[in-house]
């Protein structure tokens, strides 16, 4: 087991048990363990994500490069081990996402075709992940495998940079880009369906690789 993954007993002081545990070894996880299969999160990359919209709005990410998790904190971490649930709240700052993109369709008023370097930064996140468990047998020890999960958000604010927005205007582009900025909660929704279940996907993956090599009388402790 990974030493600093802190095992908390589940009926003394669990959750704060786990609070101050999961401070502790997020710095490490995102750092990457090999023995765990995790690579570096600082920043974490992402070959290619497909975000749509409502109608035929569609955006390509490519070579994406996420930056800022090393600054998460986590808020709340509640378990309930007879039904098998977790609820995990945490808070990040800022994260900042770059990538290469492609876009085409329609968002607010405007029809879109470009493509090049784009940037979105997400300020003051507040990040709800909710999952249940089953157990299973790995090598006569009981691991844990996640079987139902969810993610929301809540932002303070997302500034977004796509360049050349319409390909060959540079000075309708950066019009594009300020009134999607001035509307970026209009944006956000529009997409939240689609950002929504990249991040749960992330956050299943990062869990499951801790579950799938950890045995689970590691991680909580009956007495």
């Amino acid at each position: 087991m990974a030493p600093y993954l802190k095992p908390c007993h589940k009926k003394h002081n669990f959750s704060a048990c786990a609070m101050e545990s999961a401070k502790y070894a997020i710095p490490f996880l995102l750092a990457g363990d090999r023995n765990l299969g995790l690579p570096s999160f600082s920043p974490m990359e992402i070959p290619l994500i497909e975000v749509r919209g409502s109608g035929d709005f569609k955006v390509t990410l490519k070579n994406i490069k996420v930056y800022g998790l090393e600054n998460v904190k986590p808020l709340v971490i509640d378990v309930d081990f007879e039904k098998r649930k977790a609820h995990v709240l945490s808070t990040i700052p800022t994260l900042i996402i770059t990538a290469e993109y492609k876009v085409e369709g329609h968002i607010l008023i405007f029809a879109l075709n470009g493509d090049g370097p784009a940037n979105l930064t997400l300020s003051d996140g507040i990040y709800t992940y909710d999952f249940e468990w089953t157990l299973e047998k790995r090598h006569g020890e009981q691991h844990a495998k996640i079987v139902k999960s969810n993610f929301d958000y809540k932002l303070k604010h997302v500034k977004y940079y796509f360049k050349d927005v319409i390909k060959g205007d540079r000075l309708l582009s950066d019009r594009i880009n300020q009134v999607l900025n001035e509307n970026w909660e209009v944006v956000d929704e529009d997409l939240r369906d689609s950002v929504r279940q990249t991040l749960l996907i992330i956050h299943d993956d990062l869990f499951a690789k801790v579950f799938t090599r950890i045995p689970i009388r590691f991680l909580f402790l009956d007495d």
